[in-house]
């Protein structure tokens, strides 16, 4: 259907459907909302784990978007693309078929959708690279994102506490989610 339907267009059938899914559960509790949202969220994300030519993983704010604009920046020389192209999982390689589908994930939804909580056979075969950074960093960074810009919903889908909490940096850190 992306190849059908384009990238920017397949992004908003992507939310259409999330929507469609999601709106008639509002009367659900929470827990039980959470638990279909982060399965629709993995059966995307395991999707396009099918599809990928190569998979970059790392925890959340360790570098995915500078690394994303340094590969694309890399392709727009290699086949003279605009630098505004930048790598959206298969949104190049549609345009250039010798561009990988580079899949970005931070691995939260895939393993709600599989049921592989304690193993990672869902990337079996796939070539992987682990993206990290210094933890004390990616820790500040994420206590910041979480603070400041995070959307309510995906603190509540991903179980970061209420930013109403007085939570400071250690105490972020250090809790259980």
């Amino acid at each position: 259907m992306r190849a059908v339907l384009g990238p920017a267009r397949a992004a908003v059938m992507k939310k259409l459907t999330r929507f469609a899914v999601l709106t008639p559960l509002v009367f659900l509790p929470q827990e039980k909302k959470i638990a279909i949202e982060r399965r629709l969220r993995g059966r995307e994300q395991y999707q396009k784990l099918r599809r990928a030519d190569c998979v970059i993983v790392s925890f959340g704010k360790s570098g995915r978007t500078w690394l994303r604009v340094m590969l694309s920046r890399f392709y727009q020389v290699r086949h003279g693309l605009s630098e505004r192209h930048l790598i959206g999982f298969d949104n190049l390689h549609l345009r250039i078929a010798a561009i990988p589908k580079i899949f970005f994930t931070h691995d939260n939804y895939t393993k709600d959708y599989t049921g592989n909580r304690d193993s990672k056979v869902d990337y079996a075969g796939k070539k992987v690279v682990l993206l990290v950074r210094h933890p004390a960093d990616v820790a500040v960074s994420q206590y910041h994102q979480w603070r400041h810009r995070m959307r309510p919903n995906k603190a509540v889908l991903n179980q970061y506490p209420d930013k109403e909490q007085h939570v400071g940096l250690f105490d972020f850190v250090a809790r259980e989610p």
